[in-house]
């Protein structure tokens, strides 16, 4: 008993700090970070964004919706609403990109009635092949070709 009471008190104490999914992780009013299992998705909430300590999951989805590059990620708890954007990021493997796609027309997005929706002002980082966004709410992200 005492060896499982110590990794469940230290998750606790490390809670809202930093952490991957599937595993919750809790964030609080200090903000916090929290990567999927694979580390290829992550969601930085800043101070403030939560008035409650909320258990947040970032995990890859199997059925990955028509249009996406890559992988995508459900970012739980869906639904949830910030006071202020997190700023989610996603990875992407160019060598896998369909042929044709410019890296610089990739962009960010989440999914509203099973379609895409573009994230506004979301960045590509060809060099560290990331494409970056801020939302105020939780839902399915995943990197698409924009237009």
């Amino acid at each position: 008993m005492r060896l499982f009471v110590f990794p469940v008190l230290l998750q606790v104490l490390l809670a809202g700090c930093v952490g991957s999914s599937s595993v919750p992780i809790v964030v609080g009013e200090k903000g916090g970070l929290v990567k999927s299992s694979d580390e290829m998705a992550k969601v930085v909430i800043p101070a403030m964004a939560v008035s409650n300590k909320t258990a947040i999951t970032v995990d890859r989805i199997t059925d990955t919706p028509y249009g996406t590059v890559g992988d995508a990620y459900e970012f739980s708890p869906d639904g949830t609403r910030f006071a202020r954007p997190a700023t989610i990021t996603i990875s992407y493997d160019e060598t896998t990109l369909p042929e044709g796609v410019d890296e610089t027309r990739l962009t960010l997005g989440y999914m509203v009635g099973g379609r895409w929706k573009a994230v506004t002002d979301a960045t590509v980082d060809s060099v560290a092949n990331t494409v970056t966004g801020r939302s105020v709410h939780f839902s399915r992200f995943g990197v698409f070709r924009a237009g």
